[in-house]
C-alpha cells in the first residue's frame, strides 16, 4: 500500500493457524510500522481471523498442505508492497528493535535490490538462548520465493536472483519453543514433512541437520546421530 511518497513502503506477511493468545502481541508491535499487513490462515477454528482482521490485516485462507513454503508463498502473492517483513504470531519485537526496524524502513532501496537478515533470538525459560542471523526483509520482485516444506528459506531465492543480503542487528525474539511440550508437539510435525521429503529425495547436509534436530526434538537421540553423521558426510558450502 503505497503511502504518498517516494519511499520504499514495508509490508508484514505472516502464516497462521489457531494463533489468537499469540497474534495480538505481534500485532500491535508492528501496526504502526507496516504499510501493510497481509495475514493467510491456514484453517483456524478460533478467533484468530477476527483478531487478524481488527488489526487491519488483509486476511486471505489457504488450505494446509503441510508445507510452509507454500502458505508463505501465497502470502507473498496478496501482497503489494515494495519489500516484505515476515514474522511469525510467536516473534516479538521489543522497542527498542522497533524503532530500528523503522529506522531501516526509511533507508530501503526503492530499487528493490537488498534483502536483510534480522537477529533471531530464540529463548525458554528451560534451555539456553540461541542467536542466528535470518533473511526477514526482501524485496517482492517476481521469482523471489520461499523452498522446503518445513523451516522454509528464502535466502537461496535471493542468491538466484542476485539479491544482495545485507545485515542489521535488529532483533525479533521467537519465542514458539518456549516449552518442552511445545518444542515435541513441533518436533513431531516436523520430523514427519521432514522425513517425508527426504524420502522423496531431497537427500541434501541441510535436510539431514533438520531432521537430526527435530529428532533432539522428540528424544530419539539414535536417529538424530545418524542424520547428523549423513549431514557432515553430504556437506558442500552449505551454511
Amino acid at each position: 500500500m503505497k503511502n504518498g511518497t517516494s519511499m520504499a513502503t514495508l509490508g508484514v506477511i505472516m502464516i497462521v493457524k489457531n494463533e489468537e493468545q499469540a497474534l495480538p502481541g505481534i500485532l500491535s508491535e508492528v501496526k504502526d510500522i507496516a504499510d501493510e499487513i497481509v495475514v493467510v490462515d491456514t484453517g483456524s477454528k478460533d478467533e484468530t481471523v477476527r483478531i487478524a482482521k481488527s488489526f487491519g490485516a488483509k486476511v486471505a485462507m489457504f488450505p494446509w498442505k503441510n508445507d510452509f513454503s507454500a502458505a508463505r508463498n501465497h502470502s507473498i502473492e496478496c501482497a503489494s508492497c515494495d519489500y516484505l517483513l515476515w514474522l511469525d504470531a510467536d516473534d516479538r519485537i521489543d522497542e527498542k528493535d522497533r524503532l530500528l526496524l523503522a529506522s531501516q524502513k526509511t533507508r530501503l532501496d526503492p530499487g528493490r535490490d537488498s534483502a536483510y537478515a534480522l537477529k533471531i533470538l530464540s529463548a525458554s525459560h528451560d534451555m539456553p538462548e540461541t542467536v542466528s542471523y535470518q533473511a526477514r526483509i526482501f524485496p517482492r520482485k517476481p521469482g523471489i520465493r520461499f523452498e522446503g516444506k518445513v523451516h522454509e528459506q528464502i535466502l537461496s531465492s535471493l542468491e538466484e536472483n542476485g539479491i544482495a543480503v545485507e545485515t542489521r542487528d535488529i532483533v525479533i525474539r521467537h519465542t514458539g519453543y518456549s516449552d518442552k511440550e511445545t518444542r515435541e508437539a513441533k518436533g513431531r510435525r516436523n520430523l514427519q514433512i521432514l522425513l517425508d521429503e527426504y524420502h522423496e529425495g531431497k537427500d541434501t547436509a541441510t535436510q539431514c541437520f533438520f531432521i537430526a534436530m527435530a529428532c533432539i526434538a522428540v528424544n530419539d537421540p539414535g536417529q538424530c546421530l545418524e542424520h547428523l553423521y549423513k549431514a557432515r558426510q553430504k556437506r558442500t558450502d552449505e551454511d
